[in-house]
């Protein structure tokens, strides 16, 4: 390297922010202009996993009919998982999947989508669902699933437990509607047990926010339905509702979720969260708007589709929350935005978020759900349209493979692309002469480097490189002449460059199908122009 090279690193790369503009300063700290198909991390990005069937089971979950759902039954140990298929409702068993909601009535069609939640009514432990159509049904963990008994509503958007007691929105009473059952029980429900929270909006989700609040989500507001301390009595005197937002809702229940505190739903404009309540009991913020950064990718969106967003939280150890959507004129969500909590936390929600996508088009699912297995194992479950269980994305315990759509399917395309940057040097021309990259990687891949300047007279620049780390150890299997000993640690890997500019736009993207790299830094080596140096 020269002398009279001046490096311009970029420390820690974060995530996809598409705001339009030439250069900002949330470039020059590391957030890239797009991010695709990586993890963030807070010692840089790695590429994503791919999908592969659960389990390796070819079996179907109900012929060729798209997954509407899945739920996980988890009481004392014991643990189910379910998926809903075709308006039937299944128990994963052994491989194979055993038809548990014979006696019900259910909704078919990959956009009516279920909603759960968990209730002990003193003898049985139950999962409790609803299609938003028919009455809402339990399973008790063994045996075939049964519609409440009693005095149930016989429609709910939306099923929640909370305080001891069902809760339910937007019944046959009335769309407005929040109705709750007696207390211990999910059969009986009393009499004058229902209240409006607003009559503006129809009710969309239920999500319980912590232990003592529960939000009522309606397409315009928001409501928190606390415990009511002082009075006493019967009705709808056991919760007091407080407006939460006036200003915001949700127009799709299956992006409303709780994680770690924070509560997240889909507008029609982008996502939101409302933050943690400061002290329990007490009412949380309004929603705060965080989706900004992805506005160009919103803008990409089928918006007749947005409504059917489906949302979950992934286990460790990655930290995200995941939205599964729709883009262009697809019929079938076929794309993930994630946002990295842990990278929100520490940097701000502006730098927090990348997209999972398929050039080939093999990332097409429906709903998704964080399975822990008995050896608790996180392991991030999509329902597919082919009716089947795909297991995605990986993490460092448990390998999903390199491809989407299994070993039949296709490689994935990371990229990772900058804004434009002036390598602190805004007003002068400089001369980039090497681009260099920090990365663990184990075996040789092809890297296509694309660097962009704003002068007119000046083409892009493109090469493809590739970066070597062998992956074999000295054992019996090692062959000399084609085996490689493996590299312990980061590699430092540099590309020859020769533009001018003023401003640099790098594109770095790879599609091996092959364990996943890292990217821990980037750097720029450039000279300024003005002193001669050529």
């Amino acid at each position: 390297m020269s002398g009279d090279w001046t490096p311009f690193e970029i420390p820690i790369l974060l995530g996809e922010n598409g705001i339009d503009a030439l250069t900002k300063p949330v470039y020059e700290k590391g957030v890239m202009r797009r991010c695709r198909n990586y993890h963030l991390g807070v010692n840089g990005s790695k590429k994503r996993e791919g999908t592969q069937r659960y389990q390796a089971n070819t079996t179907a979950m109900n012929g060729t009919e798209d997954v509407q759902s899945f739920a996980m039954y988890k009481w004392s140990g014991t643990r189910h998982l379910i998926g809903v298929a075709g308006g039937k409702m299944y128990r994963e068993n052994s491989g194979a999947w055993t038809e548990i909601g014979s006696a019900l009535t259910m909704t078919s069609g990959p956009d009516n989508s279920y909603r759960w939640t968990q209730f002990h009514d003193g003898t049985n432990a139950n999962l409790i669902g609803t299609d938003g159509t028919n009455t809402p049904f339990k399973w008790n963990g063994s045996g075939n699933a049964a519609v409440l008994s009693g005095t149930p509503p016989t429609k709910a958007m939306d099923v929640e437990e909370f305080e001891g007691r069902v809760f339910a929105i937007n019944t046959d009473a009335g769309p407005t509607i929040t109705e709750f059952s007696d207390d211990g029980t999910e059969d009986s429900w009393g009499s004058g047990q229902a209240f409006h929270c607003s009559r503006a909006s129809d009710g969309v989700a239920l999500v319980k926010h912590t232990d003592s609040v529960l939000l009522a989500i309606h397409e315009e507001s928001i409501h928190a339905i606390r415990f009511n301390f002082v009075e006493t009595g019967l009705g709808n005197s056991y919760f007091i509702r407080d407006l939460v937002d006036g200003a915001h809702g949700s127009i799709s229940k299956t992006s409303c979720i709780n994680h770690r505190g924070w509560t997240y739903f889909v507008a029609s404009d982008g996502i939101y969260r409302i933050p943690p309540a400061g002290a329990e009991n007490q009412l949380p913020p309004p929603a705060e708007y965080i989706s900004r950064p992805i506005e160009h990718f919103w803008r990409e969106l089928n918006v007749t589709r947005i409504k059917y967003i489906s949302a979950f939280a992934r286990g460790r150890p990655w930290n995200e929350v995941v939205f599964l959507c729709t883009t262009g004129t697809n019929t079938q969500h076929n794309a993930v935005v994630v946002f990295n909590t842990e990278i929100a936390e520490l940097y701000g929600p502006e730098v927090a978020w990348t997209i999972f996508d398929s050039v080939s088009g093999y990332h097409k699912y429906n709903c998704g759900i964080d399975w822990q297995d008995s050896s608790d194992r996180h392991i991030t479950m999509l329902g597919g349209y082919d009716s089947v269980a795909w297991e995605a994305w990986g993490n460092g315990q448990y390998s999903t493979g390199y491809k989407d759509g299994g070993s039949v399917g296709q490689s994935i395309t990371s990229e990772l692309t900058t804004g434009y940057l002036a390598c602190n040097m805004p007003s002068w021309t400089k001369g980039l002469r090497q681009f260099e990259f920090d990365m663990e990687i184990q075996g040789g891949r092809d890297f296509t480097l694309i660097v962009y300047g704003t002068n007119d007279a000046t083409a892009s620049v493109t090469k493809t490189s590739t970066v070597d780390a062998a992956g074999d150890a000295l054992t019996t299997s090692f062959t000399f002449g084609s085996s490689f000993f493996a590299v312990d640690g980061v590699v430092d890997h540099a590309i020859e460059v020769n533009q001018s500019s003023r401003y640099f736009q790098a594109s770095i993207t790879e599609a091996a199908a092959a364990q996943p790299h890292s990217l821990h830094n980037m750097r720029l080596m450039h000279v300024p122009e003005f002193i001669g140096v050529h």
